[in-house]
């Protein structure tokens, strides 16, 4: 009886758990995302999927510098304030969201040199349906992921877990029914979802009305918020670029429909990448409350045992999920089944070496991550300039998965020399080497 009633009390805390909470909104987000791609691929086919997929990364990139890249440093400082200095904690929250707003300003100056120069690269008319909604709707992402990662912070992990899966119904609602309705071009419908994330940008800042209301702007908290996003933006702009430029890079070379196949399979594999972002975002607040070198080697072995069971779980998924993807779009995205096991290992690879590399957060070290990350991106641009021209999508596909190696190699001997030693050496303010 004692036996069950321990069996029921971890069970019960594992439900209630951060780390559930997060993973159920992250798959639940992935899900909706999922079925939007699938309605957007049915309903036009290869060539718009392809323009549709283009629009994706390119709002994943500005968002990775405006939002999700930012995130990291928020939670970080706030977090700590609120437990050991909650008087300053307002700095952290105006300072944050100032920060957000100016760096978006520069990017919509910055605009019509993009422009100019994709113009070159590709149809005019395929620039604007793409790069000007891509970079609207990824800046005012961020402001939703703002108000997620304010919730993280002050632990309301379920308001965390609703948010975002919240705007990806809402997208699903809004695009995936006028693409079915039918009589809008993919351009209009492109338009038309960049409009629906600005709406709920707006409401997303009005849930926390009441906690922005102490918000103060410090230029101190501004300084040292935009040194930690700077490595931040370092560390997963490389990432999320060598994970989506493969599609303008096919767009280019071999056509929307190439793009369209690429695009469908890494939709699939994104189920995984959402799980792997979910269980970071949990360690990444328990590393940012550590002190010791003790608690800080204690952190790598749990996070370590926890990542190897992750892909031990999702690993039947890698052999399998593929043939999900004729099912779910379509036989004219079959081809797109045999590039899904190679993208999985390099999904694989990333799941099981990011967790354990989180302890340089600890060590206030943001820096190797970044490193990792652009080693990671010097080698998909070598593997990308030879393979894309002449493999098409394989070479895609090659590419990425010799990017994700050479970062998770990278990764792994920087953690193996990490100086545990210097944890807690600073305030949370510091040294950002």
């Amino acid at each position: 009886m004692a036996r069950l009633k321990t069996i029921f009390r971890r069970a019960r805390a594992f439900a209630m758990s951060p780390a559930l909470l997060l993973y159920i909104g992250s798959m639940a987000r992935a899900g909706f995302a999922f079925l939007l791609g699938v309605i957007i691929a049915r309903q036009f086919g290869p060539a718009e999927f392809g323009l549709f997929h283009a629009y994706t990364v390119l709002m994943a990139l500005t968002l990775c510098v405006v939002g999700e890249a930012m995130d990291h440093g928020l939670i970080r400082h706030y977090t700590y304030r609120l437990h050991h200095a909650s008087a300053r904690a307002g700095d952290v929250l105006g300072s944050a969201l100032a920060l957000r707003v100016g760096v978006a300003c520069i990017v919509a100056i910055i605009t019509p040199g993009i422009l100019a120069a994709l113009t070159s690269f590709m149809p005019e008319t395929e620039v604007r349906q793409l790069v000007l909604p891509g970079l609207f709707a990824g800046a005012l992402a961020g402001l939703v992921t703002f108000v997620a990662a304010v919730y993280i912070a002050q632990e309301r992990f379920f308001a965390r877990a609703a948010l975002l899966p919240a705007l990806a119904a809402l997208r699903l609602c809004i695009m995936g029914g006028g693409a079915i309705v039918g009589g809008m071009a993919i351009g209009n419908l492109i338009w038309l979802d960049a409009a629906v994330i600005a709406i709920f940008a707006v409401f997303s800042l009005l849930l926390i009305r009441q906690t922005l209301a102490v918000a103060r702007v410090s230029m101190a908290m501004i300084t040292l918020l935009g040194r930690f996003s700077g490595w931040s933006i370092a560390t997963t702009l490389p990432y999320v670029a060598y994970m989506g430029l493969g599609s303008p890079l096919l767009l280019h070379f071999h056509g929307p429909a190439a793009a369209g196949v690429f695009g469908v399979a890494i939709s699939v594999a994104v189920l995984i990448e959402h799980a792997t972002a979910a269980f970071i975002s949990v360690l990444q607040r328990e590393v940012s409350a550590i002190r010791k070198e003790e608690e800080l080697r204690g952190f790598l072995r749990t996070a370590t045992r926890r990542a190897l069971l992750l892909v031990l779980l999702v690993s039947p998924f890698a052999l399998f999920g593929g043939w999900l993807i004729p099912l779910a779009f379509g036989p004219k995205f079959a081809d797109a089944v045999a590039l899904f096991p190679l993208i999985m290992v390099g999904a694989l690879l990333h799941m099981a070496s990011m967790p354990r590399a989180l302890i340089f957060l600890a060590l206030d070290r943001p820096g190797r991550l970044s490193v990792g990350a652009g080693v990671g991106f010097a080698a998909w641009v070598l593997a990308a300039v030879f393979l894309v021209p002449s493999l098409g999508a394989f070479g895609a596909v090659y590419a990425l998965l010799i990017a994700r190696a050479t970062q998770a190699v990278a990764l792994t001997a920087m953690v193996s020399i990490a100086p545990f030693h210097e944890v807690g050496r600073t305030e949370v303010t510091g040294d950002l080497v």
